[in-house]
């Protein structure tokens, strides 16, 4: 996005969403994702930016996948599909 199309992305509404996958017990530094990710498409500002979880199918990693902090990690779908269609509701008045 900073090369290619952030003029265009510039001048109109743009809304972000991120997916990722925390393990089981750890607190999701929502703040910290966020910043990063306003930095990566920077100087396109979004109107609005969620974070979700995922989907994890194990059968999909790479083997240093497999032994990284993600293999602690259950398969499985963690999405929050109520959250996501209430998020997605708000974009009309946004865009």
């Amino acid at each position: 996005m900073k090369t290619r199309f952030s003029e265009q992305l510039k001048r109109m509404p743009v809304a972000v969403f991120i997916i990722g996958l925390l393990p089981e017990g750890m607190p999701p530094d929502v703040e910290h994702v966020l910043t990063n990710m306003k930095n990566a498409i920077s100087p396109v500002t979004p109107v609005a930016m969620v974070l979700f979880c995922g989907i994890l199918d194990r059968k999909k990693l790479s083997i240093w996948q497999r032994f990284t902090l993600i293999s602690k990690i259950p398969s499985g779908e963690f999405q929050d599909w109520d959250t996501i269609r209430a998020w997605a509701r708000t974009l009309p008045e946004q865009l």
